[in-house]
């Protein structure tokens, strides 16, 4: 499953149908809040576990996926 939404939020961000994705990043196995811009980043976009991201991030842009 994690691999379609990669895909997905792939070709969203790179055909510009969003400016960006909030999502959860995996980095030296700590999860954290992540805005992902770039399509280059979402190798470590994961989606668990489940995190309340709407609660603690607002962002100014409005063109933007939340995976949540």
């Amino acid at each position: 499953m994690i691999e379609e939404v990669r895909k997905l939020a792939n070709e969203w961000l790179k055909t510009g149908k969003v400016d960006a994705i909030l999502g959860l990043k995996e980095e030296d196995g700590h999860i954290a809040p992540h805005l992902f811009t770039k399509a280059d980043e979402l190798d470590s976009l994961v989606t668990s576990p489940k995190y309340p991201l709407l609660n603690t991030f607002r962002p100014l842009k409005r063109n933007i996926l939340y995976l949540i």
